[in-house]
């Protein structure tokens, strides 16, 4: 919040500068590193492997489509999608979305079935377009293929949890 508001005053005052942004008075926190190394702060291999999607039993899965970044420009080249969909299915489902931009996971609590995905919208247009692919995708993302006795057994952990904490617990 200060640098923030020293920044405004000093844009205000017309004595503003690069060196004051915020990104350059805090890329200490990043070890000094320079641009051309930024592309190596992030690996999505790591990311995907530490949210647990690399577990045979997940319901996600990697897929490589996006690859050269052919399918959509603005995605990463890894994209993490439902286990229950192909990657035909997928290819069919970006079709139907703004710039290509099909539901895809962006997190995933890798200690539960919790996540969260982003995608653009539809394309249905004046006509009302449906495509069966984008809504198989869908809900594969929103009711992920956990088998039904686990299902059963985290709700009844869940509940016993709760009920210990003297806390309401609601599992759908």
């Amino acid at each position: 919040a200060h640098a923030f508001g020293t920044l405004v005053k000093r844009h205000q005052a017309g004595r503003a500068s690069l060196q004051d942004s915020f990104a350059v008075a805090h890329g200490a926190a990043l070890g000094g590193a320079r641009p051309a190394q930024g592309w190596s702060l992030f690996s999505p291999e790591a990311e995907v492997q530490r949210q647990g999607i690399n577990n045979p039993l997940a319901c996600w899965r990697v897929t490589q489509l996006n690859a050269r970044y052919e399918l959509c420009p603005t995605y990463p080249r890894l994209l993490v999608v439902p286990r229950a969909i192909s990657d035909a299915e997928v290819q069919r489902a970006a079709q139907f979305r703004s710039g290509a931009r099909l539901p895809v996971l962006s997190w995933k609590d890798p200690m539960g079935p919790a996540s969260i995905c982003r995608c653009s919208q539809p394309m249905v247009g004046v006509a009302k377009a449906r495509s069966a692919e984008d809504e198989a995708l869908l809900q594969a993302a929103h009711s992920p293929a956990t088998p039904l006795a686990a299902m059963h057994a985290l709700r009844a952990a869940h509940r016993a949890r709760g009920a210990a904490a003297g806390a309401v617990t609601c599992i759908t």
